[in-house]
């Protein structure tokens, strides 16, 4: 046996083992690393090869003194512990270069902490070590790496391998009993090779494992832009070590090879058929009550193919096949005896004649076995299909499927084709097309019906549980009739309510439903009011965008139906670009929404004042945030006159909106230290809010909590302590209930709130306890925002600026140092 030839035949194998089942490839690893066992070849071939395997094994090699396998093993040995060098080689080098620094200093110190946070959460069991010194880290592992190269050397003289203690816990791994899908075997067998590699450094070998190292075996590392696993560098080494190693020729006799090779083609041709019908089998399966699956699968493995016609025959035409095939083989065999013990030329070349017809009856017989094998296979995979479909069916059974699946258990597949009588199944349907028509008007009417007792329930403030009981009857609706009005009803309430992720929800829904870009437009823009308020403000942007696109274009044609609309998103994404402090751009858009309301109001000013007013609020916020201060104060001024005006003839509708600019307005003043004006427009917005908060809290309690804490800012201003810290107080107890409801929309609230107590603390009335402790959880929720939202960055570096005027770190406080 040549050398490359088994390179070959043990490439092939693996390349077969890892297509089609990973715990074989692990189950040779577990043999060939721990024992000298015959059965790992039963890992590298399955059962049919792995039965060849033996079958040889005891009839040519049992008196052998060394172990057949003793060469093979000593590869794997050495394939296993040069991994485990390599890894500690690894370890090294990447302890050094974090702690030398270097051009990649940061990205490999974030990495290092980014894997050893992953494996605190992954593997809490392995984490015994905190980060530590680096030069003892370093020694522990050249103990280790020396240790384990003095031993490769003694795998390379030792006539047999000794067995390993660690034996049955490979058994267990080989034999596990799977329950989880082909596509997370592969991660659990990896992590239990990791748990068995770092138990038998500590255990077996009773060494210490530098927690650099433990990361490395349990995670990984990046050579290149390759992501290496210790489990795919022992495979490729074994891959490597198998090709190369003298005498492993020695391990295989020709017979055995011949034995395997003839069965190699059947093996694959027979898995690749059968492994493609369960991975879609497995599809299907996972879909089902786990129950229902169990039940399922015990059937079908269960089959007895035999019972059916077809398969009888296809059977015996093999079994018939097979036979000649054998046959032909032997009478070959017997003419190529002959032909090498025979001189005379006539015999010789008759001899050689009838070979060559022989084999090329060989060859048809082969051809068709295989199409045989093949008709089979299929057969066999269709009878697997439709008893998934019979036996996992979760709607109630038919007297036609009943009759149906007893003549499929009998054999009868004619019979249970007959059963389901196309007649019938033609008149049922017309039936049931009927059915569904009447129940679609029902639904339909069912689902006005529910979203009208929503409406009702919300205007009876009489009722305590007017909202939960709200809520329930607007999504019934949905889960009721799902279409573009009854979505708009639920979302439009929840998002009045401050319920976003929810109301988002079911804006997304209404995008499939909408029967044209105007109401495209109109799920995009309010889409995009709840991701600015939820932090997600680059995809608010790319959804405010793609509304303005739609509503220009389509008040080209229109303008009088959506210049209003064009107005309405140019001021939502001013605000979004206000807030992301893209000022030049955001007074653009107000400047033109205000042109348009302005005109618009023109002809029609009970409609289109409020957003006039609307507008140059905001368009004053801008100039007042921009040191414009004077145009600011002319804008709020003139928002503020409009609003008091139809707040007088609609105070439900426009006393929220007197509130908002009279708070604006105060904090204009209160920066130019108009204390006195700014108070009293502070203290008039905070009684019309308190006053909505009492019949709607989920609405206007948000608005409270802001106008107290620029009060408070006020008052510790003016040097009215007392007052500022109750209002301090109580502004921080509302926006602690809201963002524990509701995170996405109030966290960054609570952060403003916690950092001007800590600010507050430190400056005003100073209390070093309480002023870290608040500037800490200002940091802590704002943090998770740093990445899109400019205040989140600013309260962080305002948190980090308090506890260093305290002569602390923050930083290193919240890493636990």
């Amino acid at each position: 046996m040549q050398l490359n030839e088994l390179g070959l035949l043990a490439q092939n194998l693996l390349t077969y083992v890892q297509q089609t089942n990973v715990t074989d490839m692990t189950g040779v690893l577990a043999g060939g690393i721990l024992g000298n066992r015959i059965d790992a070849v039963r890992g590298m071939a399955g059962n049919k090869l792995w039965q060849t395997g033996k079958s040889w094994y005891q009839k040519n090699v049992a008196d052998l003194d060394v172990p057949v396998n003793a060469t093979l093993q000593r590869a794997i040995r050495r394939s296993y512990l040069s991994s485990l060098v390599q890894t500690c080689d690894e370890s090294i080098v990447f302890i050094q270069t974090l702690d030398n620094g270097g051009e990649h200093l940061a990205t490999q110190r974030t990495r290092l902490q980014g894997l050893y946070h992953k494996l605190q959460r992954t593997l809490p069991t392995l984490c015994r070590f905190p980060l530590s010194d680096t030069d003892y880290q370093i020694r522990l592992i050249e103990i280790i790496r020396n240790k384990l190269s003095a031993e490769i050397e003694r795998v390379d003289t030792q006539q047999t391998l000794p067995d390993n203690p660690a034996d049955k816990v490979f058994d267990q791994l080989v034999l596990w009993d799977y329950t989880h899908e082909l596509s997370e075997r592969q991660l659990l067998l990896q992590d239990e090779v990791h748990r068995f590699v770092l138990d038998e450094l500590r255990t077996v070998r009773g060494l210490e494992v530098p927690e650099a190292l433990e990361a490395l075996l349990c995670l990984g590392w990046m050579q290149g832009d390759h992501h290496q696993t210790f489990f795919e560098l022992m495979c490729r080494n074994f891959s490597e070590e198998i090709k190369h190693v003298e005498g492993v020729s020695e391990i295989f006799n020709a017979k055995l090879l011949a034995m395997l090779k003839e069965q190699m083609a059947e093996v694959l041709e027979g898995v690749k058929a059968t492994q493609a019908g369960i991975e879609r089998m497995e599809g299907r399966l996972t879909i089902l009550p786990t129950e229902v699956a169990n039940e399922v699968v015990a059937r079908i493995s269960t089959l007895n193919f035999d019972i059916y016609e077809t398969h009888r025959q296809l059977s015996a035409q093999l079994s018939q096949l097979n036979e000649e095939f054998a046959e032909v083989s032997q009478k070959k065999e017997k003419h190529e005896q002959k032909l090498a013990t025979v001189e005379d030329e006539e015999v010789r070349e008759l001899l050689t004649g009838t070979l060559q017809d022989l084999t090329t009856k060989l060859l048809t017989l082969s051809q068709q076995r295989n199409k045989l094998e093949r008709e089979l296979t299929v057969f066999e995979e269709n009878v697997r299909t439709l008893a998934l479909r019979l036996y996992s069916d979760s709607a109630p059974a038919s007297p036609r499927l009943h009759e149906a699946r007893r003549l499929f258990e009998q054999g009868d597949l004619e019979g249970a084709n007959r059963a389901l009588n196309p007649d019938e199944l033609e008149r049922d349907k017309a039936l049931l097309e009927k059915a569904e028509a009447f129940l679609t008007q029902k639904k339909q009417t069912l689902a006005q019906e529910y979203l009208t007792k929503a409406q009702l329930i919300a205007l009876d403030k009489d009722n305590l549980n007017w909202f939960t009981e709200a809520c329930y009857y607007y999504t019934e609706a949905v889960a009721i009739w799902e279409n573009y009005d009854s979505c708009f009803s639920a979302a439009y309430f929840l998002a009045e309510h401050n319920q976003h992720r929810q109301a988002i929800h079911y804006y997304e829904l209404m995008l499939k439903y909408a029967a044209d870009d105007a109401q495209k437009a109109i799920v995009l823009n309010n889409l995009a009011v709840l991701h600015k308020n939820t932090q997600q403000l680059k995809q608010a942007e790319e959804e405010y965008s793609e509304a303005l696109d739609i509503y220009r274009s389509l008040a080209q044609e229109n303008p009088q139906a959506y210049l209003p609309a064009v107005a309405t998103t140019l001021n939502n994404l001013a605000i979004l670009h206000s807030d992301t402090q893209q000022l030049k751009q955001a007074e653009e858009e107000y400047s033109e929404a205000l042109d348009i309301y302005r005109s618009l109001a023109q002809e029609n000013p009970q409609a289109y004042l409020p957003a006039v007013a609307t507008t140059l609020n905001n368009l004053a916020v801008l100039h007042s945030d921009t040191q414009q201060l004077k145009q600011a104060e002319e804008e709020y001024s003139e928002a503020l006159d409009i609003r008091r005006s139809l707040a007088q003839e609609n105070p439900q509708a426009y006393l929220p909106a007197v509130a908002t600019t009279l708070n604006n307005l105060a904090i204009l003043h209160s920066d130019t230290q108009q204390l006195k004006q700014a108070e009293e427009e502070y203290s008039e917005a905070l009684d019309i809010y308190r006053s909505l908060a009492q019949e709607n809290p989920q609405a206007y309690l948000p608005a409270v909590a802001t106008t107290l804490n620029n009060l408070a800012i006020l008052h510790s201003d003016t040097q009215q302590l007392k007052q500022a810290e109750e209002e301090y107080s109580e502004a921080l107890d509302i926006r602690r209930s809201l963002a524990q409801e509701n995170p996405l929309a109030f966290q960054l609230d609570l952060a403003r709130t916690l950092i001007s107590l800590g600010l507050f603390y430190q400056n005003t009335l100073p209390n070093k306890e309480k002023s870290l402790d608040y500037a800490g959880q200002a940091y802590m929720n704002a943090e998770p925002y740093t990445a899109e939202v400019p205040l989140a960055r600013q309260i962080c570096d305002m948190a980090m600026g308090v506890w260093q005027k305290w002569g602390e770190d923050l930083l290193r406080h919240l890493e636990g140092g």
